[in-house]
């Protein structure tokens, strides 16, 4: 076995947090390799840019942020890397990245929760991070109204947007291994249900996909997506 899967399967749980091994029959080990060395040596710059906006907004602050589809934690290290004094907690649904990321970071042992935010409301917090994946979900509304419901000052999602909302099921297993939502929202839906729970929208260019040019998911498919970040700030009435 290679030396990076036995030291992330000796990492040790409490109990509730239910973790599975992950190992080169999951993920495969080239992709273990590869999601690794972006952990340790890459500074993503979608992450750069939600941190400039909350800096922005919340400078020198002791602030609460739920990162949800957290991932293997790569807001976190940019957090961390800016020594910034946040309360991090984070979401995902796939607890074999969460392993990953506490191979890295095991800080955050107490930190994280594995579970679909569209079935469960996640803790009260200042701000709420969606970053790549509102796309991804069967349950879009749902997944937003349980944000809504638990921020209290400012929500950041970064997703795929375009002048019309289309909820799409990608099941071609030449180009997926398992079935995978490809979903974009239009400007217009985005802001009216913002506006609706009382968060004010600002809709701003993304650096990380060439400032919000369209692009190609699949090379043999014409799915084109164009990612933007929404700022919704809560209105207080």
């Amino acid at each position: 076995m290679h030396s990076l899967v036995k030291r992330i399967n000796k990492i040790k749980y409490n109990k509730d947090s239910n973790i599975k091994t992950f190992t080169s029959k999951t993920h495969g080990l080239k992709d273990i390799i590869f999601y690794n060395k972006r952990l340790k040596t890459l500074r993503l710059t979608g992450c750069k840019q939600i941190c400039d906006l909350i800096e922005n907004i919340y400078p020198q602050k002791k602030i609460k942020i739920n990162d949800i589809g957290c991932c293997y934690f790569q807001l976190y290290k940019e957090i961390k890397l800016r020594k910034l004094n946040y309360n991090y907690y984070g979401y995902d649904i796939d607890e074999k990245f969460i392993k990953l990321g506490l191979s890295q970071f095991p800080e955050l042992l107490k930190k994280f929760k594995v579970a679909n935010v569209e079935k469960i409301i996640p803790r009260k917090t200042n701000i709420t991070v969606l970053s790549a994946t509102l796309q991804h979900c069967e349950n879009p509304l749902k997944l937003l109204k349980n944000v809504f419901e638990s921020t209290k000052d400012l929500i950041i999602l970064r997703t795929w947007s375009g002048d019309k909302s289309k909820i799409q099921l990608i099941n071609d297993r030449k180009l997926v291994k398992v079935p995978l939502f490809i979903n974009q929202y239009s400007y217009g839906d985005i802001a009216n249900i913002f506006i609706k729970n009382n968060f004010y929208p600002s809709f701003i260019q993304d650096k990380a996909t060439n400032n919000s040019k369209s692009f190609k998911i699949y090379k043999n498919k014409k799915i084109y997506r164009k990612m933007l970040v929404i700022l919704g700030e809560r209105v207080n009435l």
